[in-house]
């Protein structure tokens, strides 16, 4: 998503390979996190993308306190629901789109250092999110 407008007639990469390839052949998988990290709206560029999203990487986008005194941390991935994306919302879209697969990432800062509780956690909140659907 870095702007290369200077260089391209498109203005990024993204830009770029969307308006390139042909949809019948070329589909994407997204990382709902990196999208949310970088500043970009998931929801909407799923949305964009629609039928050409086959697999979809959900985790929640937070920052776990520390014990240390004034020690900053910088965000990382969190248990779903936790955080400050709209994992439901993209789940709606995902759905709407007809996304394949949801794979659930779970990849640092466990909680309480343990990654069964946080795949756990993140578990019971996909349980809730399609008991409502």
């Amino acid at each position: 998503f870095m702007y290369i407008g200077d260089v391209s007639e498109y203005k990024t990469p993204y830009e770029a390979i969307t308006k390139l390839t042909n949809p019948e052949y070329v589909n994407f998988e997204v990382d709902t996190y990196w999208l949310s990290e970088c500043g970009k709206d998931a929801k909407k560029l799923l949305e964009t993308l629609g039928g050409r999203v086959k697999l979809i990487h959900i985790c929640d986008r937070g920052i776990r306190a520390t014990k240390k005194t004034g020690s900053i941390k910088k965000s990382s991935c969190t248990e779903l629901g936790t955080g400050n994306i709209d994992i439901e919302g993209i789940l709606d879209v995902a759905e709407k789109i007809g996304v394949e697969y949801a794979v659930l990432e779970q990849t640092s800062d466990f909680i309480d250092k343990d990654n069964m509780k946080s795949v756990k956690i993140s578990a019971e909140y996909l349980k809730k999110y399609f008991a409502k659907h």
